[in-house]
């Protein structure tokens, strides 16, 4: 048997354990149950060294980050069955349920995606959704000490709520390839493979995972008042236009913050600026729909 579901049981506060049952029927596949963080991750590298070439990530975007930094990207096949909070790479993707999972999965049909890698003070990680720092970062790491009964989007909101009474912006400079595109007190610096985070806040709306690219989304210092007037526009993606958001799109980015910030990538916090990014193009091959293009 070439394929394996590695499924994390305690995603979306227990859906994947519910979705066991569905996954073994559906699927000709053998499943390995994750046990704690950081699990996924080496049952993955486990696999590789078993001869699966078909790995399946059934979890949330922590579990499907984990998965990924386990491959050996050039032999592997990752595909995602969507049982987390938020699955903001699903949604990217347009494979909303567990179900839609199963069918991309028995289709059969891959697209090769491009892959980001960060550096920061905690070393090198992957990832295929939205990595930054700042106050999403700050958000997520209060989402992850004690939001976790409440659902993707509304865990999010209440933690931003909980968060902005406290933040204060740090100093950034942003440099893409080239030259500075930021130099200034700034909110957050998202740098993006695909579109959202957050349970569906379209952060990155341009974002393309097959487009060479990363999106670079600078939200600048502004007032509390302020930013929760202007903070509804990230659902639907028109936040780009914004006098307070820099955009930017290149292969890689470096960004520097004064203090030191944590570091945010696929939900989960990982060491602290500075802290470098870089793409991989057509890096990993990908279970999709047929008619996915790269784009939301």
């Amino acid at each position: 048997m070439s394929s394996l579901v590695i499924l994390n049981p305690n995603s979306g506060r227990g859906a994947g354990a519910k979705a066991e049952s569905t996954i073994r029927k559906s699927l000709d596949a053998d499943l390995w149950r994750t046990e704690g963080r950081g699990h996924a991750q080496d049952l993955a590298q486990k696999a590789m060294g078993a001869g699966f070439t078909t790995i399946y990530a059934a979890g949330g975007d922590g579990t499907v980050n984990e998965v990924l930094n386990g491959l050996d990207l050039s032999q592997a096949t990752l595909g995602i069955l969507p049982v987390g909070t938020g699955n903001d790479l699903c949604r990217h993707l347009g494979i909303t349920t567990l179900e839609e999972g199963i069918k991309v999965a028995l289709a059969g049909h891959t697209t090769l995606v491009d892959v980001g890698k960060l550096v920061s003070s905690k070393g090198e990680r992957l990832f295929l959704n939205v990595a930054g720092c700042g106050f999403d970062a700050a958000v997520a790491e209060a989402i992850n000490r004690g939001y976790k009964f409440l659902s993707g989007r509304t865990a999010y909101i209440a933690a931003l709520l909980g968060q902005l009474v406290s933040f204060r912006s740090p100093d950034l400079v942003v440099k893409g390839q080239d030259q500075v595109i930021y130099q200034g007190r700034g909110m957050l610096c998202s740098v993006a493979n695909s579109s959202s985070y957050g349970g569906g806040m379209k952060v990155a709306p341009l974002a393309d995972l097959t487009d060479g690219r990363l999106d670079a989304v600078i939200v600048h210092h502004l007032s509390k008042i302020r930013f929760l007037r202007e903070f509804p526009q990230v659902f639907a993606g028109s936040h780009l236009g914004l006098d307070v958001v820099t955009f930017r799109q290149d292969q890689g980015f470096t960004v520097q913050t004064t203090p030191e910030m944590p570091v945010l990538v696929d939900g989960e916090i990982w060491g602290s600026t500075p802290v470098s990014y870089s793409l991989m193009p057509s890096a990993l091959t990908l279970l999709a729909k047929k008619d996915f293009t790269g784009t939301l």
